[in-house]
């Protein structure tokens, strides 16, 4: 990646799409400046790659840790997979090409957290889409103002998602075409 021409935001983008990642999120150790703590605790965010588990995700971990570490696991998320042969899938694009005739649409991973990790465990067999319709505009990467400092989405792509969610869920659910 490091030999392609892209800056290094988007090969560490890509990076996080090809491989488990990990991110500590939280310290806590000692209680005052003066003392040295008999415990530290690092809480880290693991997110998993598709075809990855639990296990395989420990397994790459415990190698760059120390022999004196201890690893628990307070929450653990499977990734999730939807197959695009679907008739949500394709409801999603007729609608996408009906507003946006020139658009590519195209499946993407994400790295990205969703709570449909609260669904699938009762409901396995339910299709989840992080679908999130946006209009790219030059020069202004609004996907990277997703969580960050100064979050916020123009209110043109607010009301262009608005309406196709509407319209995925119209045309889905009901037999109403336009």
């Amino acid at each position: 990646l490091e030999k392609t021409p892209f800056d290094q935001d988007t090969v560490a983008c890509v990076r996080s799409l090809l491989r488990n990642t990990v991110s500590p999120t939280m310290l806590e150790a000692g209680s005052k400046i003066n003392v040295i703590p008999g415990e530290a605790v690092a809480w880290v965010d693991g997110r998993l790659a598709p075809g990855q588990n639990q296990e395989s995700f420990l397994d790459e971990l415990r190698p760059h840790l120390g022999p004196y570490v201890e690893v628990e696991v307070d929450q653990y998320s499977p990734p999730i997979e939807a197959t695009i042969e679907s008739p949500l899938y394709e409801t999603i694009v007729d609608v996408l090409l009906r507003r946006e005739p020139n658009a590519k649409v195209i499946p993407a991973l994400m790295t990205g957290g969703t709570d449909a990790k609260h669904i699938l465990p009762r409901r396995p067999d339910t299709l989840v889409y992080g679908f999130m319709p946006m209009r790219q505009v030059r020069g202004l990467e609004e996907g990277s103002l997703i969580h960050g400092h100064n979050e916020r989405l123009s209110v043109d792509n607010l009301l262009f998602a608005t309406q196709v969610l509407y319209d995925v869920v119209v045309r889905f659910c009901t037999d109403e075409r336009d």
